[in-house]
């Protein structure tokens, strides 16, 4: 009896726990604020190499072949403000792969 007992509590603790955790995993708050060249400026060097262009931080997808291959991004924060921004599908030509 005391077995049963202890594997029905096991298992409560591990339906607990998988709740708990997908309740903070919830999807991130993304900035939507442009940010303008004079700010990359100030940032560390991998932040201002071109106009425009946000180093990313890994490739989480990939989909397509050839000249349609295109690759889902996720971008570094901002290194000032925390600021997270949403992952985007980059076709592979408009791509450094240096940044990645």
């Amino acid at each position: 009896m005391t077995k049963s007992l202890k594997r029905a509590y096991s298992h409560a603790d591990i339906r607990s726990t998988k709740r708990r955790r997908t309740s903070l995993d919830s999807r991130p708050e993304y900035s939507t604020r442009d940010i303008t060249w004079e700010e990359q400026l100030r940032l560390p060097d991998r932040f201002h190499e071109a106009e425009g262009v946000w180093p990313a931080l890994s490739i989480l997808e990939e989909r397509g072949s050839g000249l349609k291959k295109q690759y889902l991004l996720e971008w570094e924060p901002h290194p000032e403000t925390g600021e997270i921004f949403e992952p985007t599908w980059v076709i592979y030509d408009n791509m450094d792969r240096q940044n990645v």
